[in-house]
């Protein structure tokens, strides 16, 4: 697969920025969360800032509402998974802890890599490899510390997560290709958004933000969950989605640095090793990257 250079670097700038708003994601829930939001609460909010948003973009950069009837289903998949990725992510974080259920949602580009590669989607050489492996080790040194608790539901929600996430990428990339990167945003929250409906009457879960601090949390949590997606599908369909997918590999340090500008955590030096792995790793994967 061949890409244009500009093209490629704008891609590498927007998965970059993807992975800024996913770092800021668990940080606006942690707030809205000890504010008394309730999980349904805040993904439904997230879905009605979406659709108001998306809309919005759809309108000024004059793309298009239409969907071919033949990708109809693909895109409800696709927002299913979408939704079901987060969900299960947030509920695994309550039965284990925030970085060990971080750390098996971000082996999924491992799984793209290895997936895309057998399908001659996008081949990986050996050099990518060894840089996958390093990225792999460095955020376990970087998130895991050592006194995470371990529950099998946790676990298995987190695997849960992870696999969806796989999915929605590949799931996505037919839809990119044909409407484009905002339009499919658009539908994966649009559907997500019908189906939590569907399911709000048989839920007594109202729970509301107590603060002004909470609506913040909640707000700024949907605008970068859209921003999230947006960005990381243009970036996806410029550069791939093995690179793409890897290069989200970031997200953890990206939320290292702005969990230690918040609220002053400092890493231990085996940290901040695998800090600088992760970095060097990636880094060194876009070097490496096959030139067909």
């Amino acid at each position: 697969m061949k890409f244009n250079a500009n093209s490629e670097l704008q891609g590498i700038f927007l998965i970059l920025l993807a992975s800024l708003s996913v770092a800021i994601l668990p940080n606006s829930a942690k707030f809205a969360f000890s504010d008394g939001v309730g999980m349904m609460t805040l993904l439904f909010a997230r879905g009605l800032i979406g659709i108001v948003l998306l809309t919005f973009l759809v309108v000024i950069t004059r793309s298009s509402f239409f969907l071919p009837k033949a990708l109809i289903m693909l895109s409800i998949i696709t927002g299913l998974l979408a939704l079901t990725m987060i969900g299960a992510l947030y509920l695994a974080i309550i039965y284990i802890d925030v970085s060990l259920s971080i750390l098996i949602v971000c082996l999924y580009p491992l799984v793209i890599a290895i997936i895309s590669h057998f399908r001659r989607l996008e081949l990986v050489n050996i050099k990518q490899w060894s840089c996958i492996g390093f990225v792999l080790l460095g955020l376990c040194l970087l998130v895991f510390n050592g006194g995470a608790k371990i529950s099998i539901i946790g676990i298995s929600l987190s695997i849960f997560a992870m696999i969806s996430a796989v999915s929605v990428t590949f799931c996505s990339v037919r839809l990119i290709n044909s409407i484009g990167p905002i339009t499919t945003t658009f539908y994966l929250n649009f559907w997500g958004l019908i189906f939590l409906l569907i399911l709000l009457p048989f839920l007594n879960e109202n729970a509301f933000p107590q603060s002004k601090l909470g609506w913040a949390a909640m707000a700024v949590n949907g605008v970068f969950h859209i921003g999230a997606w947006a960005f990381f599908f243009a970036g996806m369909q410029r550069i791939g989605a093995t690179r793409a997918s890897m290069l989200t590999s970031i997200d953890p340090v990206f939320a290292a640095i702005i969990a230690f500008l918040l609220f002053n955590q400092f890493f231990s030096p085996v940290q901040w090793f695998g800090f600088f792995l992760v970095i060097l790793a990636i880094f060194s994967f876009e070097y490496f990257k096959q030139k067909n």
